[in-house]
């Protein structure tokens, strides 16, 4: 079990707020991201480095080796999926894409693999549900399913656990 880390905390109540918001008008807002980044950037600096908070996820990584891959795939989410939200508006919005990268800042790959697997799984679900009840096809709000992904993951892992 990993320790609990109050980033996962802020993460998951800014999540909350970014699903409502986002089912309701369809939009996630940048400045509750912004927040999330900076958040986690000054977590980083205060705390984790001096705890080593990224060894336990990655194995025998170095913390600056651990925290420059979480940036590089934050960053290749950001170039990937904005660039299929450029070509295919309506497949993923670029709140999404965002929302996706700030992921990857607080998740190991292998644990942002597991939220994105979940978070489209829901979705999908979600998706079949909604279509049998209404017979009509409409976009749905990511962020719902990426919080309950989040959550399912931080529970499986004990993140929110002390201990």
């Amino acid at each position: 079990m990993t320790d609990f880390y109050w980033p996962h905390l802020w993460l998951l109540v800014a999540l909350l707020g970014v699903a409502i918001v986002d089912e309701k008008t369809r939009r996630i807002p940048n400045a509750t991201l912004l927040a999330l980044v900076f958040l986690w950037a000054g977590w980083l600096v205060v705390v984790a480095h001096d705890r080593g908070a990224f060894s336990e996820e990655n194995g025998r990584m170095a913390f600056g080796e651990a925290l420059l891959l979480r940036v590089a795939v934050a960053v290749g989410l950001l170039l990937s999926f904005g660039a299929l939200s450029l070509w295919r508006p309506r497949s993923i919005g670029m709140g999404d894409v965002k929302l996706m990268s700030v992921l990857a800042l607080y998740f190991s790959p292998l644990s942002l693999g597991i939220v994105l697997y979940l978070a489209l799984l829901l979705t999908f679900l979600r998706g079949l549900v909604l279509r049998r009840r209404t017979r009509e096809r409409k976009g749905l709000a990511f962020a719902p399913q990426a919080a309950g992904a989040v959550l399912i993951v931080m529970l499986w892992q004990g993140m929110l656990a002390s201990g």
